[in-house]
């Protein structure tokens, strides 16, 4: 295998944003490109990594190939002194004893390193790459997202991220007080902002935050922030032909736990229907003058048409002691009066 990378201040970079995880990297070689996935020991944080083909000037392989390289190793030797232009070259050889890597870097010198590549060890697991949802998406300023991390770690170990629809707010809380960082979607700092749900929080530790933020910087002006409630924090960069990624695993805290509240605009619209139809009630309730009187023309009524049944019936029982026993008694007047007749309203009745 070769590989020609014109760039080898930036692949140095790239190394360097890796030790911050790991010390030894697989490198796996094959027809499309070259790509790393490893995890620190902890299995707290990983870094994916992967440059593609179109990235290298040149590359040669006849058949699928891992490289695993120590890093520190590399950095203090091969790569101790890098210039921008400087184009890294590096070529593999297997012999009877051992496999290994001829780095060349070309500038103004050419430069010739041959290490001894490491072997897996026993126990070497491959990792798979992270299937995860991720709810809230935010591209960030490199620089002031450092800046943010070092002042919060005077204060805790960890950082909870909090994110709506208009802000992202970074929060820290320790024994010398509290703080946070608010950042609208105006803000020079915040260049996008996604957020799939009305309430997103996670906490994440310091440490490995600022290392790779650090490392980051290294590389680019820009970090894309990726996460949801709970879940893996996943930060991004993207530069010609290459990508890298770090997940970082969140700390669940007692407050992460509990229910997020968040306004919730279904049930606003609700409260208001609500509040609308009370007032409605209410102002049905008042009595309206003219309904009044109308009721007061009806218990009159009612009053003189109880007064005749009784006159009736006081006539009666002095024709005929037995009331019940009367037909003529009994009998109801022809001509029938209906006192509510005159009020046909739906309203009233």
């Amino acid at each position: 295998m070769r590989l020609d990378y014109q760039n080898a201040a930036q692949f140095k970079a790239l190394l360097q944003a890796l030790e911050a995880v790991n010390s030894e990297v697989v490198l796996s070689c094959k027809v499309d490109g070259v790509r790393a996935r490893e995890m620190d020991s902890s299995h707290i944080v990983m870094f994916d990594l992967t440059f593609f083909r179109e990235a290298l000037d040149e590359y040669y392989l006849d058949a699928d190939e891992e490289i695993i390289l120590d890093i520190p190793t590399i950095l203090k030797g091969a790569l101790n002194r890098t210039e921008k232009n400087d184009l890294i070259r590096i070529e593999t050889e297997q012999n009877e004893i051992s496999k290994t890597a001829k780095i060349t870097l070309m500038g103004r010198l050419r430069r010739t390193t041959k290490i001894i590549l490491l072997d897996k060890t026993s126990n070497y697991q491959d990792v798979p790459e992270p299937k995860i949802s991720f709810t809230a998406m935010a591209k960030i300023v490199v620089d002031d997202f450092l800046d943010v991390l070092k002042d919060a770690d005077k204060y805790s170990d960890q950082i909870t991220i909090r994110a709506d629809k208009e802000e992202i707010v970074f929060e820290a809380k320790g024994d010398l007080g509290e703080y946070s960082v608010p950042v609208d979607r105006g803000s020079k700092s915040l260049l996008c902002l996604e957020v799939k749900e009305n309430m997103i929080r996670a906490t994440y530790s310091l440490n490995y935050l600022i290392d790779i933020v650090s490392a980051i910087k290294r590389l680019a002006d820009v970090v894309t922030l990726e996460f949801a409630n709970c879940k893996p924090l996943k930060m991004s960069v993207e530069l010609n032909q290459i990508n890298l990624s770090y997940y970082l695993a969140p700390r669940i805290t007692e407050e992460d736990l509990e229910p997020i509240k968040a306004p919730d605009p279904a049930k606003a619209i609700i409260e208001m229907a609500e509040a609308k139809a009370k007032e409605s009630r209410e102002i049905n309730e008042v009595e309206h003058p003219a309904s009044k009187f109308e009721r007061e023309q009806i218990m009159e009524m009612k009053e003189q048409k109880k007064n005749k049944d009784e006159l009736i019936q006081d006539t009666a029982t002095e024709d005929c002691p037995s009331v019940f026993s009367s037909p003529t008694i009994t009998q109801e007047p022809t001509e029938k009066v209906n006192p509510f007749e005159k009020w046909t309203n739906s309203e009233i009745l």
